[in-house]
């Protein structure tokens, strides 16, 4: 419940900030219209592979580290105990719909605009996927949030709207929940997990970005 209230919180205040700020000021994106192009397109399709598998491979990634620095995870697992067990409403309204709306809305809504005013791209998308790792509280998910935040940014930097990251972010929080534990029993399951993952990450990545120039071609024809 108190989950529910300070993300409800950051809606509220970093929403109306957001949406007043930005949503029609004539220097920036029609969100709207950018977001409908990219959900009615073959985009979107990656992004949901790509979600289901940043969350494999950071899960992967997790475990074999875990297994040189147990004790380096032991804030972590706290935290995964919490959300492997049986998962309330409580606990599935913040986590799948407040969160990647809210946090979505801070920090590739708002930082990462503010930071595009004062530094380069590369610089402001690294910059804000930083202040994402850091707000996730401890070491463990500060290192991974901060990678995908970066995807995250540039997801909504290039897509010029926070609507795609939204999406993103849901998909890798969602595949927290359903993937089973039991994927990562031995290590031989989780390099294999690792491995594929990867390279469905990338290809992922890559079809997106072709998709996007696709879409500049035929803008600029």
């Amino acid at each position: 419940m108190t989950s529910i209230l300070i993300y409800t919180l950051y809606l509220i205040i970093f929403g109306t900030w957001y949406y007043l700020k930005f949503r029609y000021m004539r220097d920036t994106d029609n969100e709207k219209s950018n977001a409908k192009t990219f959900f009615k397109s073959k985009a979107v399709i990656f992004t949901l592979f790509l979600g289901i598998a940043l969350q494999i491979l950071s899960s992967s990634i997790i475990y074999f580290v875990n297994e040189l620095f147990p004790k380096a995870f032991e804030e972590y697992g706290k935290i995964v105990e919490s959300l492997t067990g049986d998962l309330s409403i409580t606990d599935i309204i913040p986590l799948l719909i407040l969160a990647p709306i809210a946090e979505e809305i801070m920090f590739r809504g708002l930082l990462l605009r503010y930071s595009l005013k004062i530094m380069p791209v590369h610089l402001a998308v690294i910059f804000q996927a930083i202040g994402f790792g850091i707000f996730h509280g401890n070491m463990v998910q500060f290192v991974y949030a901060t990678i995908i935040g970066i995807i995250l940014g540039y997801l909504a930097y290039y897509m010029k709207s926070v609507l795609p990251s939204v999406f993103l972010h849901f998909m890798i929080n969602l595949s927290g929940v359903m993937l089973p534990a039991s994927l990562f029993e031995t290590k031989l399951k989780t390099a294999v997990l690792l491995g594929v993952s990867a390279v469905v990450t990338v290809t992922s990545i890559i079809l997106i970005i072709h998709w996007y120039k696709c879409k500049l071609s035929h803008q600029g024809q």
